[in-house]
């Protein structure tokens, strides 16, 4: 689903579709060298397997890692908790009357259904009374 970003080399505001960070194709090059430049420095360094400090984005706990994003696997689980809920949240807005209708369907089919076996269910016992 498209998500509403903010361009990280510009600022601009633009919808995101599968995680893209730069609103246009200038930005997204001129992100991908700063990227290049700061792997190639740690690279240069000698830094590049030295885990580094990094901020937990869901909790601000300060950590030593070279790929994580989080610092641990609850903080990890929260934060996919929040993004499949505002996914959720953004995917129902959009699609409501069409969710609506076919609830009204399956509902009314739940009903049908569970009227007749309680018909069939009085015609099993007259059938064992006989």
């Amino acid at each position: 689903m498209p998500r509403l970003r903010k361009c990280v080399i510009c600022g601009n505001e633009f919808k995101s579709i599968h995680g893209k960070t730069a609103c246009c194709e200038q930005c997204f090059i001129q992100r991908r060298k700063l990227q290049d430049q700061e792997g190639n420095r740690r690279r240069y360094a000698k830094e590049s397997n030295i885990p580094y400090d990094k901020v937990c984005p869901v909790c601000g706990k300060v950590f030593e890692s070279l790929k994580r994003k989080y610092c641990s696997e609850q903080c990890s689980q929260k934060a996919r908790q929040e993004q499949v809920r505002e996914n959720s949240k953004q995917y129902y807005e959009q699609h409501r009357d069409i969710i609506i209708e076919k609830n009204k369907i399956r509902n009314a089919q739940i009903r049908k259904d569970s009227k007749n076996r309680e018909y069939f269910a009085m015609l099993d016992q007259s059938e064992k009374e006989v």
